[in-house]
């Protein structure tokens, strides 16, 4: 069983000091294997930002911590450092732009969508998304459980947010269908998704799930959507069945913590992934 607490749009430079302690506490209790960040971890890329981010990870009690950027983790205002140098400061704080992640018969794998040319729109070639995950199967096998991660969602809980997918998301939907990935983890919109693509993409040859984390620690959230982040837990097969538990964490105000909200079953059979509530 691999444990992973999915943060995303930290956005550091707007962030509430009660939440951040409070995700503190949520994460030690939850015990996570893993930690992932995707993308939006500060608000304007700026070298404080990026530290106050470095530190909150580096004092979680997790061995195991991934991050890739988002579109506010290049500079905006600094018109030559976005041309030039989009991701020094993001790198000086956490290195490679990507990664891939291995262990328990689970592989993860991170892709950078973001651009120095576009301001919040996201995109991902079909042909680099292939061969990568071509690679990362190579080394967990084709039963692994895999985990891709992005910034920009491929689909959204909310209509109004449609805009804000990946480009060319009916693409890579395909692409990660073929390859067999599992789970598509994203952020940018500050508001959770739980879902399985059937509804979305429902031509795919075999169906996935989409596991989108609201905005972490900003005030940045959006009417009804609270500052939230979602835990995966991934089971190797059992009785030949794998499966898969989505359970998203929201904010109360109230309490001064993290509460469970809602709890979804992922399991794969003929066709793919399908999520019921637990």
């Amino acid at each position: 069983m691999t444990r992973i607490v999915h943060l995303s749009d930290t956005h550091f430079g707007t962030e509430i000091p009660d939440v951040v302690r409070a995700l503190k506490q949520a994460i030690a209790e939850l015990e996570p294997n893993i930690v992932l960040l995707t993308g939006d971890i500060t608000q304007r890329a700026r070298q404080g930002e990026f530290q106050a981010a470095k530190d909150f990870l580096d004092q979680l009690p997790v061995q195991t911590k991934l991050v890739i950027p988002g579109n506010h983790d290049i500079p905006l205002f600094n018109v030559f450092a976005r041309l030039l140098t989009p991701y020094a400061a993001y790198q000086r704080a956490f290195g490679d732009r990507e990664f891939t992640w291995c262990g328990d018969g689970v592989g993860i794998i991170g892709f950078n969508t973001t651009s120095r040319f576009r301001h919040t729109t996201g995109l991902l070639n079909p042909d680099y998304l292939t061969r990568r995950i071509h690679d990362i199967r190579e080394k967990i096998g084709v039963d692994a459980l895999l985990i891709a991660c992005v910034h920009q969602p491929l689909s959204t809980a909310w209509p109004e947010d449609h805009g804000n997918v990946l480009l060319q998301s009916e693409a890579i939907a395909h692409a990660f269908s073929a390859l067999k990935v599992d789970v598509v983890l994203s952020g940018h919109v500050h508001v959770p998704l739980m879902t399985s693509t059937h509804a979305v993409f429902p031509t795919l040859g075999r169906h996935f799930l989409l596991a989108g984390a609201g905005t972490a620690v900003s005030h940045r959230t959006r009417p009804n959507a609270p500052n939230s982040f979602n835990v995966i837990t991934a089971n190797t097969a059992t009785e030949g069945v794998p499966t898969m538990m989505l359970t998203r964490f929201d904010f109360d105000a109230g309490v001064g913590k993290f509460i469970a909200s809602a709890t979804m079953q992922g399991i794969c059979q003929d066709g793919g992934w399908q999520l019921r509530p637990l």
